[in-house]
Parts: C-alpha cells; sequence; structure tokens
C-alpha cells in the first residue's frame, strides 16, 4: 500500500513539475514575443522618421523611391529589420503610398539552439499632396513675371516687383514706382519718353531696392542703346531713369526656379495635375455637393468640358458646394464669395463674370488653392478680391495676407483656339489669360 501510494504521488508530482515547467518556458515565450513586437513597432517608427523629416522634400511628389531600403538596428533585446517601398495605387483618393514591413528579433529563451523569436507588423502610409505649399522669398510668384517680353503702356504704374527674361519696354507714361521693389530685365530697358521712369527720386515714393539689368538701356535723352548706367563703372543709372539704391547686370539669385506649364503627357504639369488634382476628373470629384459643370468630359485633356461656352465660377442663377477627401470649391452667390482649397483641374476654359448682378459688384475669395485649367481665363469687368473694399479690392499692402488667403489661376488654352477659349473674342491670339474693362484680381496668374 505503501508503494503504491508513493507511485501516485511521485506521479503527481511529476506532472506538477512537468506543468510548471512547461508554464514557465511558455511564459518566457510570451515575454519574447512581445519584445519582438515591440522591436518590430520600434522599426516601423524608425521608417516613420524618415519619411517624416523627408516630406515635404526635394524631389516632387510622390517623393524618393530610395528612402527606405532594408537595414538593421540592434538594441540590447535584440533587433529589427525594416524597409518600405513606394507603390502606385488605383481606387483611392491618392495615386501613391508607401509600404513599410518591420521585422522584430530576440534570442529564443528556450536555449541557443532554438530559433529566434521574431515578430512583423506591416503598415501602410497613403502619400497625399499637400493643399498648399509656402514660397520662399525668391519665389516667382513673388514677381510680375515674363518668360519673354514685358510691355507696359498707358498711364499703367506697377508697385511689384518686374521680371522680365527678355526685353523691358515702358510705353506713355507707364512707371514702375518705388513701391516694387526689385527689377530684373534679361534684355534690354527701353523708355520712350523721360516720363517713363523706374522707381523714382523722392518723396513718398523712393528709389527701387534692387535694379538688375542684363542688357543694355534706351532712354529719350540717349536713344542708342548703351551699357545701363553708362560705361564709367556702369554706375550712373539716374542718367537712364532707372533709379535704384542697388545695381547691377546679373540676374543671380533673384528666382529659386523657372516657372514652366507644359502640356499634355503624364510626365507634364498638366498631365500630372490631371492626375493628381485635390479636386477634379475622377476619380477625385464631389464626394459632397455638386458643382453645375463637369471636370472632365472623357478622361483625355482636350477641352471637353467646355467646347462652346466657358465654365462660370461665379453664377448669379445659382449657389454650389464640392468637396472631396481633400480639395473644395464653392460659390455663395448671395455673399458673392468663392471658397477653394487644394488644387482644381477643369479640362476647359473658365471665367469670372457678374453678368445677372446688380451694379458693379465686388467678388471675395477665402481659402488657398489653384484653379488649373487646359483652356483659357478670362475676367470682363468683374472684380474678385483677396481682400474686398466696397468698391474694388482693397490694395492697401497691409490689407492682404497671401499667406492665408490665396488664389492662383494657371491656363494652358490659347485665345487663337476660338470656341470657349476666344471666349467671346475676349481673349487674344496667343494668349491663355486676359482682364479687360476695369477688372480686379487679387491672386497669382501664369498662362
Amino acid at each position: 500500500m505503501a508503494l503504491a501510494v508513493m507511485t501516485a504521488m511521485t506521479a503527481m508530482l511529476t506532472t506538477t513539475l512537468f506543468f510548471t515547467s512547461t508554464s514557465y518556458r511558455d511564459a518566457q515565450r510570451s515575454t519574447a514575443g512581445a519584445k519582438a513586437y515591440s522591436l518590430a513597432e520600434a522599426g516601423l517608427n524608425n521608417a516613420l522618421a524618415v519619411l517624416n523629416a523627408n516630406y515635404p522634400g526635394t524631389i516632387g511628389y510622390p517623393g524618393d523611391s530610395t528612402l527606405l531600403p532594408s537595414r538593421t538596428t540592434t538594441y540590447s533585446s535584440g533587433s529589427t529589420t525594416w524597409s518600405g517601398s513606394l507603390v502606385a495605387v488605383t481606387g483611392q483618393t491618392w495615386g501613391f503610398e508607401w509600404h513599410l514591413t518591420s521585422r522584430g528579433s530576440i534570442p529564443n529563451p528556450t536555449g541557443p539552439t532554438a530559433a529566434a523569436v521574431s515578430r512583423t507588423v506591416t503598415a501602410t502610409v497613403p502619400v497625399i499632396l499637400p493643399r498648399s505649399q509656402q514660397n520662399t522669398g525668391t519665389s516667382p510668384l513673388n514677381w510680375i513675371y515674363a518668360g519673354t517680353n514685358i510691355t507696359f503702356s498707358q498711364s499703367l504704374q506697377i508697385g511689384s516687383p518686374v521680371y522680365a527674361v527678355g526685353n523691358l519696354t515702358l510705353l506713355n507714361s507707364a512707371k514702375i514706382t518705388g513701391a516694387a521693389g526689385k527689377l530684373g530685365v534679361g534684355g534690354t530697358v527701353t523708355q520712350s519718353t523721360n516720363q517713363n521712369q523706374i522707381g523714382l527720386t523722392g518723396g513718398s515714393d523712393p528709389r527701387l531696392t534692387e535694379a538688375h539689368v542684363v542688357g543694355q538701356c534706351s532712354v529719350k535723352g540717349n536713344v542708342p542703346l548703351h551699357q545701363c548706367g553708362g560705361s564709367s563703372g556702369a554706375t550712373n543709372w539716374d542718367s537712364d531713369s532707372i533709379y535704384a539704391s542697388s545695381t547691377s547686370h546679373s540676374l543671380a539669385g533673384l528666382l529659386d526656379h523657372t516657372p514652366s506649364l507644359t502640356c499634355c503627357g503624364s510626365t507634364s504639369d498638366m498631365g500630372f495635375w490631371y492626375t493628381n488634382a485635390d479636386l477634379g476628373p475622377s476619380p477625385h470629384g464631389c464626394t459632397l455637393g455638386s458643382v453645375p459643370f463637369q471636370f472632365d468630359g472623357d478622361s483625355t485633356i482636350n477641352n471637353s468640358v467646355t467646347p462652346t461656352t466657358p465654365v462660370n465660377l461665379t453664377p448669379s442663377t445659382s449657389s454650389y458646394s464640392c468637396t472631396s477627401n481633400t480639395g473644395m470649391l464653392a460659390w455663395d452667390k448671395t455673399q458673392k464669395k468663392l471658397s477653394i482649397a487644394g488644387t482644381v483641374f477643369i479640362d476647359g476654359s473658365a471665367t469670372v463674370d457678374n453678368s445677372g448682378y446688380s451694379g458693379n459688384p465686388v467678388f471675395s475669395y477665402t481659402g488657398t488653392g489653384t484653379i488649373i485649367l487646359s483652356g483659357t481665363f478670362a475676367m470682363k469687368g468683374a472684380k474678385l478680391c483677396a481682400a474686398p473694399s466696397s468698391s474694388d479690392c482693397n490694395w492697401n499692402t497691409s490689407a492682404w495676407n497671401p499667406n492665408g488667403t490665396a488664389l492662383a489661376i494657371v491656363a494652358d488654352g490659347d485665345g487663337a483656339n476660338g470656341g470657349a477659349q476666344s471666349q467671346s473674342s475676349t481673349v487674344e491670339n496667343g494668349y491663355g489669360i486676359e482682364l479687360v474693362g476695369s477688372s480686379s484680381f487679387q491672386g497669382a496668374l501664369l498662362g
């Protein structure tokens, strides 16, 4: 009986020891698994930190695909191997996303010959274009810019920096006032009368801060082309009616890039925004609300939306509101206010039209965004202001902060193409944008 009791107790003790040992090993392995998972999460955080540090970066959308090669980080308890790949996707409101993978690993606590304990964590990070980006002080948006020549005529007075890749001509009593601040001309400067001045010499309108003219000058008192400022060290710029505190014959450092506009392949400027606009052709249409026009007609950049009549962004007959995950365009006919967020692409021409409204209304806009048109843009006697007053835009330099409210219009069309692009002969041949009849616009225009 004693032997039987001892045998039974031995079996019970052996079972207890077995389960205790098994539970201990299982607890060790569970702990090891939790540590491996934490290491995998640490690797994932490393990958996210790399992405965060490189967006926005020097490489355009969707970014540098070589940012996340496979790499291993070692910690006191183990290691993690992490990487990422940038892939194109369809069926989403974004065109690209990062696929991140991180594998944490620690030694197996059950013994040196056992396989390491590892855990793998994955994540998907959409790459979404920002609605807006701040520009540097040397951005072309800070200038009245022409990729060729600029001619100012009549009694026009310019109070913004002027940059002409080609020649600058001032006709009649046109002037560039001291408020413009800077002048850059890659070609020649021609002033047909002594009244035509660039910067003034006193009073409330001081000299320009800087004048940079690569080519030569012609002025009424010295008509033959000659080195601006004279031949003796080029220091007497006043004699050429260019009044500036600092002068040179170089354009170096004035711009951080040269603006361009190309169409229409997938790698062109227009092709890129056709595919990646916040609001526009499918799949970037309205997810909430609607607009009284189409963004695109046939999946091709060809002015399909407006064969004969341009889109009226400011109709008197109805208000509209359209939003997507990242963009928005809305018009309130009662408040006469346009609202925008992000980049909007319309495969056609557009206008800001005040017909149907009483008097001479001043339209306003709010938000930051860009409207890109494959056709032309025109305003005829209308006013669209970021800082409106009772009868016009408020042109006081302190009235408008473009860091918070800014609308850019980009138009790739040409009035010579006729139909909606000529906008009833408002847009001339060779022009993509035209403002006539005492129109006012506060924002950026690129044609």
